[in-house]
């Protein structure tokens, strides 16, 4: 991390810069993945390790990173919502894509343990990985967490025509997907 403010920024087809966007205050963010709305919404997602002000409510960081996703609307790019995702240690977003129903998801990673709402999603092992739906009115549900003893992460992500979500990643020595036990090779 530096302490320079990520930023996001749209362009026309011919080059022209139409507006530049950055998360004012937040010292240590990261903006690592984006992703366009079918309506032309843009939708950012990464972390950040300090509470921040944004309008007049602040946001907190949970943990050494907090996750999170941002929506912005299409013209002057105007943000509708921020949401995050952390717990006790470090929670990364790492690839965002969005499905034909305007829902964004993030993938990343997560140490130490998710608070969602009042409940604490406990990490198996020293990282696991996430897969987080965020709906398009800034609402999230509950994320998928796997993993096993070691480390786990989600870095990669798309759809398909038929609206399956594929991920990419890795994990080490061993893991556990879905009640299967998996082990490199």
């Amino acid at each position: 991390f530096d302490h320079n403010p990520d930023g996001v920024c749209i362009s026309d087809a011919a080059g022209n810069m139409l507006w530049l966007k950055t998360l004012a205050a937040m010292a240590n963010q990261s903006f690592g993945a984006v992703a366009a709305g079918n309506n032309g919404e843009l939708y950012v997602g990464g972390h950040f390790n300090e509470s921040f002000v944004l309008n007049t409510d602040t946001v907190h960081a949970l943990g050494a990173n907090t996750a999170f996703i941002a929506r912005y609307l299409p013209g002057n790019g105007t943000m509708q919502w921020l949401t995050t995702l952390g717990g006790q240690g470090i929670t990364s977003g790492n690839c965002l894509h969005t499905d034909t129903n305007g829902n964004a998801w993030l993938t990343g990673n997560f140490t130490q343990s998710l608070v969602v709402n009042s409940d604490t999603i406990a990490a198996q092992g020293e990282e696991d990985l996430f897969v987080w739906k965020v709906l398009p009115d800034g609402n999230s549900q509950r994320p998928y967490t796997a993993g096993g003893s070691y480390s786990e992460a989600a870095n990669g992500c798309t759809f398909d025509v038929d609206g399956n979500l594929y991920i990419a990643g890795g994990f080490d020595t061993q893991t556990v997907l879905e009640g299967d036990t998996l082990f490199s090779q």
